[in-house]
């Protein structure tokens, strides 16, 4: 090492690489040349690295020091890691020959001064039997710089890795490709993800990776500008490729810059912070981030459309054409080697028509295609101009395009591709108008287009016998649906007026009628996908916030609905909807309820259905949950159990449920009060609390308090008295995380027996955090009332943030105003809370008065603030 003492050493690096970087993020926030500034962090890299090695290695080193890697492309973001390979010629006990030659000090110095180093230590036939046995590893060596040690050991070890490696060119192309589909499916096998992460999403850095990896093993070159002189790009696609290659780095950049480390996750918490460094502002109809994410989405598109262009090219030239079987479709079209080919390169310039077409036939034949043929492709693009106004008004190319719903078979598949060439959004140009557009909330998780897609595809799902394993009731129900081509167009059309000002629902429909007539359907058909159009968010509104047991919410989303057909294709929609937002938007719950009114309604429109009297009902319901107890609690107690219960509860709950409850309550002594039970039901995956207890000011806010401190999700909550001064409480909840968190039954049920004991002094606390990445959104609070139809309750319906505790602010706000809670139901749309809650006065079951109502808001929106 260095004459210069070690310490001193370390406070010399440290300060080079903090004044590296200082004048690195300067040249980034110049908005210099992107490509440049990576370069450059890379250029300054590599000399701090050097002067480290010369200042721990004074004479010619046993080790060589290459780069390899994303750093070895000479490419590196600010706060990037470092690829190194140590190579060594070492053949003896290797570990005490790497502690005398120094590299484990070198590399813990490099950390030291606040390097991210990825390291690895090998001789030369270490490299190459790893590599031979590993395509991450074949991947990273192909990409090596010398930096420093012995050069000629550098040389050898680049000749062995590309003149005796094992990977041919077809079996590495074929291996890095097959880990790209991995990748891409990993991310939903989508580009518009609201949070995308800049690196390995579907047109994300790593696309572009993929092709210098598979460039440099087959071409030997991992140069952009050979894209071109190998034929594989034009000149305006490589600048293309170049452009937008260079906003995925500037963003990255960004990233790195504003968090001081590296990230590629582009969260929203980032989003706003990013718009403003490259200078977006908000304007009428469109804010700051959405400006930015369109133009990532440009980017991150047309990388993953040259990708997938390129190393189609690539597979072409690999595969043996002169040997593989050409099948003539017809005089314009042909398959050879999986790809569907144009036989003339003017086809579409001539037949216009074949523009649609070509997406017929490979909706027919997917399942042998890889695709489209390179030429092909480029053709499909270079034709997009010729659809204009006349072309969509077309009778033959509106026939064209109704049949590819009507086909159904291939269909997710086909407007993808459409979509991905551009030809959908222009041929439908409403379509064309959500494209990219950003929907900025917690509840979706793609943009509006990508979204729209995955409702069609989750419909097909819905009805392919290959995924009964997902909703098997949902498939039986899509099997026997008929016409199931309306509910594809109203899957395309449900979104469609997002993004304009105004119920996105009517206008959509709107656009949904006008666009069913110019396709010619029959008025039945067309009345069907206006109305699902226009009802799409009904059946999800109130499964979730209405009380599904009053028979007053079913009968009037029967006369709703109308009739059995209009139920069924409205129930697999809304299915489709909810399960193509985010992976974490559908729920067992969520399906439960929706089930729930779906076989309520259903029941209504029954030729079978028989109205009895309420009291044959409850008679019938009581001698049912007799059976289920078989007489495990004595008769007599039952019947007590029974009378002191109102028939609100008798109504509301099926005979296992109240058999459930009867044998806890019932069981139980003055002693064993609070009595608390819980169960798991698998199938809506959640539990249940019972809680029966002396009734107290505190009850609500104590019960509510453990079961968020507990991590679980108050879903649903009923509220009813029982004996004078004691009530009944059943809480339905969910976890974000694992199920065991629901299945501890005893550790949390003695928890809530205690919290409720100790709460006859003092109320349980809660600590009120709000997650950052809630914290960006701004919702005003909003509370409103509405005295029911017997002016014996009122309804409150509260939006708010979604925040940790709300509800236990809510149930303190009710404690204090000296106010009954009945009923809770509570429903989470992304970062926005929107409750609603039913109540009446404390000691009389009467609406709220003025006061009480004014009580009530001004304790909420203070807790709320």
């Amino acid at each position: 090492m260095s004459t210069i003492g070690a310490s001193d050493l370390l406070t010399t690096f440290k300060q080079r690489l903090k004044d590296a970087r200082t004048e690195l993020i300067a040249m980034n926030q110049r908005q210099a040349n992107i490509e440049k500034v990576v370069r450059a962090t890379a250029a300054r890299t590599d000399e701090i690295l050097i002067e480290a090695w010369q200042a721990h290695f004074r004479q010619a080193s046993q080790i060589t020091m290459v780069a390899v890697g994303g750093y070895g492309r000479n490419e590196l973001n600010i706060h990037s890691d470092i690829d190194l390979l140590f190579l060594h010629d070492f053949s003896d006990s290797i570990e005490q020959s790497l502690d005398d030659s120094g590299i484990g000090a070198f590399i813990q110095f490099l950390w030291d001064i606040g390097l991210e180093v990825g390291q690895s230590v090998r001789s030369v036939e270490e490299c190459l039997m790893q590599a031979n046995q590993d395509i991450t590893i074949m991947t990273n060596l192909l990409e090596s710089r010398f930096l420093a040690g012995d050069k000629a050991r550098y040389q050898r070890f680049n000749q062995q890795i590309r003149e005796h490696s094992s990977w041919t060119n077809e079996s590495f192309y074929a291996a890095k490709h097959e880990e790209q589909l991995n990748r891409h499916e990993r991310f939903d096998d989508t580009t518009y993800k609201l949070e995308p992460n800049i690196k390995k999403s579907p047109g994300g850095l790593r696309d572009i990776q993929t092709i210098s990896w598979i460039a440099n093993k087959i071409y030997g070159t991992s140069d952009p500008d050979s894209l071109n002189s190998l034929g594989l790009l034009t000149e305006d696609e490589l600048d293309l490729f170049k452009a937008s290659r260079n906003t995925l780095w500037s963003i990255r950049n960004a990233l790195h810059i504003l968090n001081g480390r590296a990230e590629d996750r582009l969260l929203f918490t980032h989003q706003q912070d990013i718009a403003a460094r490259y200078g977006f502002t908000d304007k009428p109809g469109q804010l700051a981030i959405e400006q930015l994410m369109q133009e990532y989405y440009r980017a991150a598109h047309d990388i993953r459309r040259l990708n997938e262009f390129i190393l189609q090219l690539i597979d072409e030239s690999l595969g043996d054409a002169q040997a593989s079987q050409r099948i003539e479709l017809d005089e314009f079209f042909y398959i050879q080697s999986g790809y569907l080919g144009l036989s003339s390169k003017d086809t579409f310039a001539q037949n216009p028509g074949q523009i649609l077409r070509v997406f017929n036939l490979y909706q027919r034949h997917h399942y042998a295609l890889k695709g489209f043929s390179a030429d092909c492709a480029r053709a499909i693009r270079e034709a997009r101009p010729l659809i204009d106004e006349v072309y969509r008004e077309n009778p033959q190319n509106l026939t064209l395009f109704l049949a590819i719903f009507k086909r159904e078979t291939g269909l997710t598949h086909t407007l993808r591709k459409m979509h991905q060439f551009g030809v959908l959004g222009a041929f439908l140009p409403v379509f064309g108008k959500i494209e990219g557009q950003m929907q900025h909330d917690l509840f979706h998780a793609y943009t509006v287009d990508a979204h729209t897609i995955m409702v069609v595809r989750n419909l097909r799902r819905c009805a392919m016998e290959r995924f009964r394993h997902e909703l098997p009731d949902i498939t039986d129900l899509a099997l026997r649906t008929d016409k199931r081509y309306r509910l594809y167009l109203a899957a395309l059309f449900h979104d469609i007026a997002k993004g304009r000002g105004g119920n996105h629902d009517k206008l959509g429909a709107e656009e949904a009628r006008i666009y069913c007539e110019k396709l010619g359907l029959p008025r039945a058909d067309t009345d069907m996908i206006v109305w699902l159009v226009l009802e799409h968010l009904k059946m999800s509104t109130i499964s979730q916030r209405e009380d599904l047991s009053d028979g007053d919410v079913i009968q009037g989303f029967a006369e709703l609905t109308g009739n059995q057909e209009r139920l069924d294709n409205l129930y697999l929609l809304t299915v489709a909807d909810i399960r193509g937002t985010s992976a974490s938007t559908w729920t067992a719950w969520k399906g439960h309820l929706l089930r729930q009114l779906y076989l309520a309604t259903s029941a209504l429109f029954s030729e079978h259905e028989h109205d009895t009297e309420p009291a044959s009902q409850i008679e019938t319901k009581r001698a049912g949950t007799l059976a289920l107890l078989e007489n495990r609690i004595p008769r007599e107690r039952f019947d007590q159990y029974w009378a002191m219960l109102d028939e609100e509860y008798l109504h509301m709950y099926a005979p296992d449920t109240i058999a459930w409850h009867a044998e806890a309550i019932c069981q139980a002594s003055a002693l064993d009060l609070p009595v608390v039970e819980i169960r798991y039901i698998t199938e809506i995956e959640a539990g249940q609390y019972l809680i029966y207890t002396a009734d107290t000011d505190v009850l609500l806010s104590t019960v509510t308090s453990v079961i968020e401190q507990l991590g679980q999700n108050i879903v649903q909550a009923r509220i009813h008295a029982a004996n004078p001064g004691f009530t009944v409480l059943i809480f339905t909840v969910t976890s974000d995380h694992t199920e065991s968190d629901l299945q501890d039954l005893d550790s949390h049920r003695e928890r809530m027996r205690s919290a409720l004991l100790q709460a006859r002094e003092h109320r349980a606390p809660i600590k009120k955090m709000i997650p950052r990445r809630l914290q960006q959104f701004h919702i005003e609070a909003n509370i409103r009332f509405t005295i029911a139809q017997d002016e014996q309750t009122t309804i409150i319906s509260i939006t708010a943030l979604d925040q940790p505790g709300l509800i236990h602010i809510i149930a303190t706000a009710v404690a204090k105003c000296r106010i009954r809670l009945i009923s809770a139901h509570i429903t989470t749309v992304g970062e926005k809370a929107e409750d609603r809650f039913i109540v009446s006065q404390r000691n009389t079951k009467q609406a709220l008065n003025k006061k009480q109502q004014t009580c009530l808001k001004d304790a909420l929106l203070k807790a709320l603030k």
